[in-house]
């Protein structure tokens, strides 16, 4: 006999990533230096949803399950970095259309939360390299990355995240949702 499983309340703040865990040789070293949410204990990945739920019911969590299951794994190739203004360089993935499907099909389920995040100009397709540093670092290192491109992410993992505002405390990863069967 199974366990009874118990929703999963979060608390604070929550997201739901996309894993990019084929960028971590590129860019860990980077984003600990440079971007406050990997000081946050998250490692690279892509907003799906951001912010999100902070009381997934068991019948949300289900739903989300048959949605990324239905959903299938995919790859998706970054060959350029773009900026937010000054403060903010990231990977742009190639796949952008790919992402906005699987987004739509979450938020068919989710539809009071925003895709990409919370900022709306800044709710594109991205994976951060670094924000709110020195200029000259993050030009820095958008051009060690620029040098290691192009990088291919095999998506398999969509990871649920949550913790206090974005550079004020640890993040924990709650739950992995498997893309495909």
């Amino acid at each position: 006999m199974q366990a009874a499983r118990k929703p999963y309340l979060v608390r604070r703040q929550s997201a739901l990533m996309l894993k990019c865990s084929d960028t971590e040789p590129v860019l860990q070293t980077l984003r600990e230096r440079l971007d406050p949410s990997a000081a946050d204990g998250v490692s690279a990945h892509l907003n799906l949803l951001y912010p999100f739920t902070t009381n997934l019911s068991m019948e949300d969590d289900d739903a989300l399950i048959d949605v990324l299951r239905e959903f299938g794994r995919f790859h998706i190739d970054f060959t350029s970095t773009a900026w937010f203004g000054t403060d903010s360089v990231y990977l742009v993935p190639n796949e952008a259309a790919v992402l906005t499907n699987l987004v739509t099909r979450i938020r068919e389920v989710f539809p009071e939360y925003p895709a990409f995040g919370a900022v709306p100009e800044r709710a594109v397709p991205h994976v951060t390299i670094g924000k709110r540093a020195p200029l000259a670092d993050l030009k820095a290192a958008e051009a060690e990355v620029l040098s290691k491109l192009p990088i291919r992410q095999v998506c398999t993992t969509v990871e649920l995240w949550s913790g206090p505002p974005p550079g004020t405390g640890r993040w924990q990863r709650h739950r992995t949702y498997q893309l495909g069967t």
